[in-house]
């Protein structure tokens, strides 16, 4: 297995070019933006250490909740209405388009940690949510109503 990727990276260098091949390495960081780090294949990826470094072992578990195929590298603010504060999002606005929200699961609830987490740093409770055209989004609201913070909901990431 190890042969057979360090030649499809070769191939793909070879075909788009040097520094367009690019793989996804694990980081230790509470923020999911900032949990991967994308490093370049071909100077990462040699021959004889792809299988034993077990680069193409899955890195989450069976248990961990699913996160989005596509992850912004920004959460993009959103305006959302909830029945009540700590509630999942009954519908809300992105990019001047409504999306009805008709199924929600969550929260999963994304802390830093006490130990390193800067003054001011807030929880945050992600929701995986699916509109009213099938489109199923990964939205987190920032802050806890139940702690008396000011929320603010993002949309961080998008699901197939």
């Amino acid at each position: 297995a190890g042969e057979n990727y360090a030649s499809l990276i070769d191939r793909l260098v070879a075909r788009l070019g040097y520094g367009s091949v690019v793989h996804i390495k694990p980081q230790a960081n509470w923020q999911p933006e900032a949990a991967q780090q994308t490093m370049l294949a071909e100077l990462t990826m040699p021959a004889a250490s792809v299988a034993a470094a077990g680069w193409l072992a899955p890195t989450q578990s069976a248990t961990a909740p699913p996160r989005p195929i596509r992850l912004l590298a920004h959460p993009h603010p959103i305006d959302v209405v909830a029945l009540l504060p700590d509630h999942p999002p009954a519908q809300f606005i992105w990019q001047r388009r409504t999306h009805k929200i008709i199924k929600a699961s969550g929260p999963e609830r994304i802390a830093p940690p006490w130990w390193t987490a800067p003054a001011g740093s807030k929880s945050r409770d992600y929701f995986r949510v699916q509109d009213h055209h099938g489109a199923c989004f990964w939205l987190y609201r920032d802050g806890l109503p139940e702690r008396g913070e000011t929320a603010a909901w993002f949309l961080h990431g998008f699901f197939a």
